[in-house]
């Protein structure tokens, strides 16, 4: 019950995000409107299989748009292994 509920508040709250986000990026009105629907977005994507499939495919299918996201992300992967791997910091209890 506790993650449904959890699963409904993230629903609710991206798509409040992704709604606000588009008033913003209208002409006239300030604000960061693309990025506060791009946060609704992801949102989202963390609460719905099926639009995170339909996001990994149309990522697969244009490389040229997201490649840069791809590579940032094995980096900051790469960089968490090596951190995570690296043993005990001396001097740690």
């Amino acid at each position: 019950m506790k993650t449904t509920a959890r699963r409904l508040v993230r629903l609710v709250v991206g798509l409040v995000l992704i709604a606000v986000g588009l008033v913003l990026s209208l002409p006239g009105v300030p604000g960061p409107g693309l990025l506060v629907a791009a946060m609704g977005f992801s949102m989202l994507l963390s609460v719905s299989p099926r639009l995170r499939r339909g996001w990994v495919s149309f990522t697969r299918r244009h490389p040229r748009w997201f490649g840069w996201l791809r590579r940032w992300r094995v980096r900051l992967r790469r960089r968490r292994r090596q951190r995570n791997s690296d043993g005990p910091v001396e001097g740690a209890a």
